[in-house]
């Protein structure tokens, strides 16, 4: 099997019995780790690098969920969570920062954050949560 190289704003079709995520980070290397782990999970993945590209993919694309950094070069992530949400209410959508503090947790967690972790976070506690808050989804 050859190697797949995602770009920002891709999306993979899959089956639709595939769960779908966004990733949106501004860092291409996380990107890349966090696609390939959850592709290899089976879960449809979506990319992008800003907020825009982020608010372009939810307008054309429905996403099971949205990992979202909390600093992007466009908007903060907090206040993504709500834009996000507010065009897909029933997006689960977990929060991710390198720069942590109760407060941040706090304002994330309000704005509709489903689950919040400071980097680094080990790929498999984040496919664990994510398969668990998909799972709850379900039911």
């Amino acid at each position: 099997m050859g190697t797949l190289t995602l770009r920002p704003g891709t999306v993979l079709e899959m089956p639709s019995t595939a769960k779908s995520l966004l990733i949106i980070d501004d860092d291409r290397a996380i990107i890349r780790l966090l696609a390939r782990v959850f592709e290899s999970e089976g879960y449809t993945v979506g990319t992008a690098l800003t907020g825009a590209e982020a608010r372009d993919m939810i307008s054309r694309a429905k996403y099971d969920l949205a990992i979202v950094d909390v600093r992007l070069p466009d908007v903060d992530g907090i206040d993504l969570i709500g834009e996000i949400k507010g065009v897909q209410p029933e997006i689960k959508v977990v929060m991710l920062t390198g720069f942590p503090s109760e407060e941040l947790r706090e304002r994330a967690l309000e704005r509709g954050a489903d689950e919040y972790f400071s980097k680094p976070v080990g790929p498999p506690d984040l496919v664990r949560r994510v398969s668990s808050l998909l799972e709850v989804t379900k039911r």
